[in-house]
Order: C-alpha cells, then sequence, then structure tokens
C-alpha cells in the first residue's frame, strides 16, 4: 500500500513526533525514501531532529547515499551511545563535499561506545570510517566491515591513536582478506584497556588466523570474556587449550563453522586435545566446540580415560547455560559416535550444572534414552530445550527404551516440552541473541 508514494514515512515520522522521548530506534526493512520519490536527507532531518534523548540509533539503507547524508548521520552521532548503519556507496551527487575534500572535514566529538558502519565504499576508502573513529575516544566495541589490507592498516593506526577504551572487535567482514599480522594489530590496539570480545569468522581452512594473531589473543587471558572464532584446526588447538586453561573471566567460547562454503572440509575437534592442561574457565555460560568422538582411540580403557577427563572438566563449568559440542555432518570428523550424554559413561557427574538452559547433541545422542532424559529434567531444573532427539521416535519406544520395561507409556509433559520448545532465541543471556 506504500509503494507508490512516501506515506509509509508520513506515518514513521509522525509517530516518532509522538515520541520525543524515544531512546532507541531502528529501521532496516521499510520502503526507502528514494525508491518512494522522497528526499532521504530532508527525510532523516525530520526523522532525527526531535529525538534529543535518543541513544541507539540502527538505519540500513538498501541504496547509495550521498555524502551529506553521510555527514548528517555522523554529525547526528554525538549524541549518540551506540549506532548502526549500512548502506551501499557513498556518492557526491550533490557536492557538498568531494570525496578529495573529506580530509578536511570534522565532526564533534561524540559519546559512541558501540559502532558498526557497513558499506561498499569502506573496502577501498578509510576516509570515511577513520571520520567517525578519530571524534570517538569513549568507544568500546566495534564491527570491521569489509576493507582491503591498505585501509586496514590505516584503520589500526587510527584506532590505536584516537580509541584507547576500545575492548571488543568483530572482524567478520575482513577476515577473509586479511593476513594474520593485521589481525593481530586489530587486536593489538585493544591493548591499552584489555581485549574483552574477539569475534571472527572465514571459510574453514583459511589460514589468516595464524600465530601472531593467536599469540595476541593468548595474551589478552586475563581479560577476555567472548571469544567467537572459526574452527582451527591442528595449528589452533594450542590456542583453544590456552584459552580454556588460561581465561578466568571467559564467559562465551563458541568455535563455529560456517556450512556456507561447500566442499571445504573443516576441522572436528579430539578431546585429548584440549585436555592437556586443567580448564579454569569456571565462568562460562556458552560453550559450542566441534568435538568428535571423545573416545582416544585404540583401547576401552584409553577411551574411558578420556571420557572420564572430558566430563570432570566439564563438570567445573556449573554457570553453563548453552552446551554444544555437535559437529556438522559435512565435517571430516566422525558423528554420531560418542556415548558422551550416556549414564552408562558417567552423566551422572554433571549433576552440578544447574543452570543449563539448553543442550544441543546432534553427533553425541548415542546412548541417551528415557533414563538419561529422565535424570537430565531431574538434575538440571532449568533445562528449556534438547535439541536433535526426535519427539516421534521418543515417543514411540518411550515405554522399552533402555529396556526400562516400565508400565508408563507416556512421555511426561516436561520432557516433551525440552524435546519440542522452539524459539531459541529465549534460550540465551545477556542482551545479544545467540543464533542457533
Amino acid at each position: 500500500m506504500f509503494e507508490k508514494d512516501g506515506s509509509v514515512w508520513e506515518i514513521i515520522i509522525s509517530s516518532v513526533e509522538r515520541n520525543p522521548g524515544l531512546e532507541a530506534l531502528s529501521l532496516r526493512y521499510f520502503p526507502q525514501p528514494r525508491m518512494l520519490g522522497v528526499d532521504l536527507l530532508s527525510t532523516y532531518k525530520r526523522l532525527l531532529e526531535p529525538l534529543r534523548a535518543l541513544t541507539t540509533l540502527d538505519l540500513m539503507v538498501t541504496q547509495s547515499v550521498d555524502d551529506e547524508v553521510f555527514l548528517y548521520i555522523a554529525r547526528f552521532a554525538k549524541q549518540l551511545q551506540r549506532l548502526f548503519f549500512t548502506f551501499g556507496l557513498i556518492t557526491s551527487e550533490k557536492r557538498g563535499y568531494t570525496q578529495d575534500g573529506i580530509d578536511t572535514v570534522m565532526i564533534d566529538r561524540t559519546r559512541l561506545k558501540e559502532l558498526e558502519l557497513i558499506s561498499a565504499t569502506f573496502s577501498h576508502d578509510h576516509r570515511y570510517l577513520t571520520l567517525f573513529l578519530k571524534a570517538s575516544p569513549e568507544l568500546e566495541k566495534w564491527r570491521l566491515p569489509s576493507v582491503n589490507p591498505k585501509v586496514a592498516e590505516e584503520i589500526v593506526a587510527v584506532l590505536r591513536q584516537f580509541c584507547p577504551k576500545l575492548r571488543e572487535i568483530c572482524l567478520d567482514g575482513a577476515s577473509s582478506t586479511l593476513e594474520d599480522n593485521l589481525l593481530a594489530g586489530f587486536i593489538d590496539s585493544c591493548r591499552p584497556s584489555g581485549l574483552r570480545s574477539f569475534r571472527i569468522s572465514f571459510p574453514p581452512g583459511k589460514d589468516n588466523f595464524g600465530p601472531q594473531c593467536m599469540g595476541r589473543l593468548c595474551a589478552t587471558s586475563t581479560t577476555l570474556e567472548i571469544v567467537r572464532i572459526p574452527v582451527l584446526g591442528s595449528s589452533g588447538l594450542a590456542t583453544l587449550q590456552h584459552i580454556l586453561s588460561s581465561c578466568p573471566n571467559l564467559r562465551e567460547l563458541s568455535v563455529l563453522n560456517d556450512p556456507c562454503y561447500d566442499g571445504i572440509e573443516s576441522e572436528a575437534i579430539f578431546a585429548q586435545d584440549i585436555l592437556k592442561q586443567p580448564w579454569i574457565t569456571i565462568k562460562l555460560e556458552i560453550l559450542r566446540l566441534p568435538l568428535t568422538d571423545v573416545h582416544a582411540g585404540e583401547g576401552k580403557i584409553q577411551d574411558k580415560d578420556y571420557q572420564l577427563d572430558f566430563i570432570d572438566q566439564l563438570a567445573k563449568l556449573t554457570r553453563l547455560q548453552l552446551l554444544d559440542l555437535t559437529i556438522p555432518i559435512w565435517s571430516n570428523g566422525e558423528p554420531y559416535t560418542s556415548p558422551l550424554f550416556s549414564l552408562q559413561y558417567g552423566l551422572h557427574l554433571l549433576e552440578g550444572l544447574k543452570e543449563l538452559r539448553l543442550l544441543i547433541l546432534e553427533s553425541h545422542c548415542n546412548g541417551v534414552g528415557r533414563q538419561e532424559l529422565e535424570w537430565m529434567c531431574k538434575h538440571w531444573p532449568r533445562l528449556e530445550r534438547i535439541r536433535d532427539i526426535h519427539i516421534v521416535t521418543a515417543e514411540r519406544w518411550w515405554s522399552s527404551w533402555n529396556g526400562c520395561g516400565s508400565n508408563d507409556t507416556v512421555m511426561p509433559m516436561r520432557i516433551r516440552s525440552i524435546l519440542t520448545k522452539s524459539n531459541p532465541k529465549e534460550i540465551c543471556y545477556g542482551t545479544e541473541a545467540f543464533d542457533l
């Protein structure tokens, strides 16, 4: 109904005018003003200028913006604490500024604590980005857009000089093009305040995340709270072991695969690779590891030792809310072989995980039956969801599962609930929804 005119924006602006005390505004999936014949700059001015209490702004423009629009948002940012701005290219259509003249432009000092700017322009031109960074000495959290190595070098230098409070960096956008030394440089830029959160992803098999980057990450072990990294392969297992054995404040450790890269085998993690030193990450709330068969190799005695050693370490993590040890079926690991969550092999030792809310089994569901489910419901009172046990199969075999021979043929509602509950965002802790 809004395709042929700008009435949708009139409705939005009218709503905003009735709520001048608004503190957060997100406009990402609305028809773009320019597509409706409405001037983007004047629309943003009418929309934003009444909002003197606004501290969080999230805008997405599917087309290019001219430099006047970009600079207007940059100047408006002086009152914000969080800004997320996604758009196409920056053009100079209105000739308010030329791209060459951007070097002379200044904006007021901002109060920004979190910044995410995504644009194709930044891949080859750092000046619009550094305009923000130089004016944001309070910046604590930043996501790097897709940039080339030369731009990355410039940005690292600016971060070191102008953003002394930076503690959280997300390098998802550029990690597939940057070398190890540049990634290490971004970690170094957080050194004055201490790196708190590090997030990076790239295709499995890429070796950008090399010894320099791993070394810098390990050097921040006392301040690290959140780590999301790709599957490391054999060269990175020492880093993973170091994180588990030397990061006392860690709240999330997620070693993730990206299934988007077809034809690239990813590495799974063997339990013995991360059991060489005791874990001290007792504050962990989220643990995601693509753990292959927990058994160590030939011989049942050796196998069971590794199984119990792993469970002993896991039992220390009494604050866990999300536990995911599964590996994708397209990994080069061996799925569906581990009885990790079987009472026969030590599940009872995990009784202390009273905060657990989400358990993702998949490749470790072998050995989980009726007795295990009943045990989990009894000893993990906050458990909301178990993924990857098929509810139809569970109901069909309920009375004889695990050889119970019980006359109770009806699955209890509590167990039915945790096998079927959806909406995984409810499982996540803190202010972020953890995508599952």
